[in-house]
């Protein structure tokens, strides 16, 4: 099942949750940031002005302050839906596959050990409700992303057009890497299960282990099986956060080609210290743009690696059947 379908299905199931977190990283990743660049703008050109008034600056400064308390009270008041909305769809997909498995007792062979089953109801859904905070996130800092491009562009042109090019750059090289994405988060889950499933083997056998002498044996297979495991889990950790700087640090390298080239305009006189002031507090949140377009692709090809796997535990249903809303109100023959 496309992935994309996954997480529309899961958005259509928790309609409520989704539109509050997609206010709320709006608010904070969008309003908060906007804010704050156009009373800095303010600020500084006010401080720059051959005749400043106490006044103006005070004002400017008790907006500022307003708006930092507005984001700082933002979660208190929309109770970071955050956690409700991942919560939510786990709870559908676990609920789901439980009800599958409760079906298909009796009349269809279990095709993956308890304990390999366990982590799969454990891990998979978590991974794919990390997805739907990724991506309430990207659209409220697209959203930011459109407005500020707009206000820099009737600032400089030249100077928006070199900060959005190491952007697009960025989020090319995340698509470009995607496959090994997920081929590497495939194998560290693989050899989670069978470390897992050996795991839950040996204590239900324990007895006949001893009773064998096998003990030294099933250690050795269980340390080896660890070790491969953890080999594997870290790959893939490392992997993520090598892709998550490559993307950060291609920005920061355009971020200081705009400030050198702002500096220059100041010079000349066709960018003023306000302009500049503006520039700096949206590249501080532009900067993480290309990370979330790269944590959602990532978030993305995981989700169709965490489906297939749940999918594997109940290979007789429909490939939308663990994201029916009514499907768990089904009871077993």
């Amino acid at each position: 099942m496309n992935p994309g379908v996954v997480l529309l299905r899961l958005i259509s199931f928790s309609r409520a949750y989704f539109f509050a977190c997609v206010v709320y990283a709006t608010l904070i990743y969008t309003v908060v940031p906007l804010l704050l660049g156009v009373a800095s703008q303010a600020l500084f050109d006010a401080l720059a002005d051959s005749a400043p008034t106490l006044r103006t600056p005070v004002v400017i400064i008790a907006v500022m302050a307003a708006v930092q308390l507005v984001e700082v009270f933002a979660g208190v008041i929309l109770r970071n839906p955050w956690n409700s909305l991942q919560q939510n769809s786990q709870v559908l997909l676990r609920r789901n596959l439980f009800a599958a498995m409760l079906r298909a007792y009796g009349r269809v062979r279990p095709t993956e050990s308890a304990a390999e089953t366990i982590s799969r109801f454990r891990d998979d859904p978590e991974t794919i409700g990390d997805a739907l905070d990724a991506l309430c996130d990207l659209i409220g800092r697209t959203i930011f992303a459109v407005a500020a491009a707009v206000l820099m562009w009737r600032i400089s042109p030249l100077l928006t057009g070199v900060l959005f090019v190491p952007l697009l750059l960025s989020s090319y090289v995340a698509e470009a890497l995607g496959t090994k994405t997920t081929g590497y988060r495939a194998a560290s889950r693989e050899a989670t299960a069978r470390l897992t499933g050996f795991l839950g083997e040996v204590i239900s056998a324990q007895l006949a282990i001893n009773i064998a002498g096998s003990v030294s044996h099933a250690v050795r297979r269980l340390n080896k099986l660890g070790d491969e495991r953890r080999h594997l889990a870290v790959r893939d950790s490392v992997f993520d956060q090598v892709l998550n700087s490559l993307s950060l640090n291609i920005v920061h390298l355009g971020t200081g080609v705009v400030l050198l080239l702002g500096a220059q305009s100041i010079r000349d006189g066709s960018f003023s210290i306000g302009d500049f002031a503006l520039f700096v507090v949206y590249l501080d949140q532009l900067t993480w743009y290309p990370a979330e377009i790269g944590r959602l692709i990532t978030d993305l090809k995981r989700i169709d690696v965490s489906y297939r796997r749940m999918l594997a535990v109940v290979p007789e249903e429909a490939p939308a059947a663990l994201v029916a809303p009514d499907l768990g109100s089904e009871r077993a023959p």
